[in-house]
């Protein structure tokens, strides 16, 4: 090779580097914050999807139970329990059409006991507690009751 040839290699050879230390300390730097912000946007939209999912689901089984009820007691002939005026149970129980209808709470669900069958009435997101009827007798001839209860989300 020539003399010139060989000043050329050495001046490619000299100018072919790479990146420095401080500038892939850098890239890593400016890579982990973006990295920690997207991963935070991501874990709070999250979050925020799974509490709006569990209000609905509360909504709409208070919503559907309370429609329920309301039906059954309108097309019961008789309530067995609660049995008086103002007596209050943990328990409601109708009679129609010669059915006995009995709804109850049962590890956190309400069950609607017909036939000796029973149906899960709430969804499987969500909990059950405190039902307490209240009869407060027969208003103009249709049986009237206060249902109270409370409903849990189990996320």
């Amino acid at each position: 090779m020539t003399n010139i040839a060989l000043k050329v290699v050495k001046k490619l050879r000299k100018k072919r580097g790479g990146f420095t230390l401080v500038a892939l300390s850098v890239y890593f730097a400016i890579f982990s914050i973006l990295f920690f912000i997207l991963t935070s946007i991501f874990a709070s939209s999250l979050e925020s999807q799974i509490e709006s999912e569990s209000l609905s689901s509360v909504e709409h089984d208070g919503r559907f139970l309370l429609l329920r009820l309301s039906k059954d007691i309108q097309r019961a002939q008789n309530i067995l329990s609660p049995s008086s005026t103002g007596s209050t149970s943990g328990a409601l129980e109708l009679s129609i059409n010669s059915e006995n209808y009995i709804y109850k709470l049962a590890s956190g669900n309400l069950i609607l006991e017909k036939n000796a069958e029973e149906n899960q009435l709430n969804n499987f997101n969500t909990t059950i507690s405190n039902l307490n009827l209240l009869r407060l007798g027969n208003v103009n001839g249709k049986n009237t009751l206060t249902i109270s209860f409370t409903i849990e989300s189990k996320t």
